[in-house]
């Protein structure tokens, strides 16, 4: 799915490798569709993080909202064009806001209309979970969600998430409840969803908690538990191979 369609090739090669697998695992209902579409099997096992790392922090008050968003114009389909065209008329609005951007080394030399703070590739856990915990409201443009783990995680460190409402997402993601959701490229959908949550604090907290709720179901010992749960299974029915 990353490779064009016109790219036939390539998609092929990915796809023939499907059945070298006996025993095939996903992290979303959404994967585990696209599998069967093709004719193959799966089992679901969601995601887990480390809740002892990704968690809310006691953060300083700070002068400005903050909006933190992924940024990574090198890889496809993070909706790079799309979340800086809604960040800019999210800045139009609220020349105040602090806008934060994370995931590409070289943010700078990209054309981006706005004045920013580039975190650029964080490799350490713990300044992710910062960042999170650090932002009002995080933005994840994505035009494809296997899973979606970064939004998980911002939940988890208590950041209100504005997410496109396609893929592996929705597993977690549910409109109004614990975030907000809108089409993928939809630029003024996306730029009035994050001035809604930074102009309506009840809204935001409310998202906050439940996104808090979510994020506890999802722990890295329950995802071992049921990698080991699943291994076990398939020792005891005797397919090894």
């Amino acid at each position: 799915w990353f490779f064009p369609e016109t790219a036939a090739d390539q998609r092929n090669r990915v796809q023939a490798t499907y059945p070298l697998l006996p025993h095939r695992v996903v992290m979303s209902d959404w994967l585990g569709e696209r599998l069967a579409d093709d004719g193959y099997a799966s089992t679901k096992i969601p995601l887990g993080m480390d809740l002892g790392q990704f968690y809310p922090r006691l953060i300083r008050s700070r002068p400005s909202p903050v909006v933190l968003a992924m940024a990574r114009p090198g890889t496809p389909r993070r909706g790079f064009p799309a979340t800086i065209a809604a960040l800019a008329q999210v800045r139009q609005a609220r020349p105040e806001v602090r806008i934060v951007l994370f995931g590409d080394r070289w943010l700078d030399r990209q054309a981006i209309p706005f004045p920013f703070h580039n975190e650029g590739l964080v490799i350490s856990q713990d300044r992710l979970a910062e960042l999170y915990a650090e932002a009002d409201v995080f933005l994840d443009g994505s035009e494809f969600q296997g899973f979606g783990r970064c939004a998980l995680e911002a939940m988890a460190c208590g950041a209100a998430c504005v997410l496109t409402d396609l893929g592996g997402v929705l597993d977690y993601a549910r409109h109004e409840d614990n975030a907000l959701l809108v089409p993928p490229g939809q630029v003024e959908l996306m730029a009035t969803a994050v001035l809604r949550l930074l102009d309506d604090a009840a809204l935001r907290q409310r998202l906050i908690a439940a996104g808090l709720d979510t994020a506890a179901r999802f722990c890295h010992r329950r995802e071992a538990q049921n990698t080991l749960a699943w291994m076990e299974q398939i020792l005891a029915a005797g397919t090894t191979t």
